[in-house]
């Protein structure tokens, strides 16, 4: 109940900064975009990418997050 489907979700492991910029360009290639009163380009679907920062050379380290989100229409915001 309340749940949500996430269409398009993949999972990637990086090893370094030029994977996971690679990856970020293939998922914004991917994202609908169209013309709005605002904008001449404006998403038309959400994004969020989670990256996950940990140290490789520790089995049970600590990791951190980091939330990155897109939410299509915030032209609409006032501003």
């Amino acid at each position: 109940p309340g749940g949500g489907r996430l269409v398009g979700l993949q999972t990637r492991e990086a090893t370094s900064a030029d994977q996971v910029l690679e990856w970020m360009k293939q998922g914004a290639a991917r994202r609908n975009v169209s013309a709005t009163q605002m904008n001449d380009v404006s998403s038309r679907s959400h994004a969020i990418a989670i990256l996950r920062l940990a140290d490789s050379d520790e089995l049970n380290c600590p990791c951190t997050s980091l939330f990155m989100v897109d939410l299509a229409g915030s032209e609409r915001v006032a501003r």
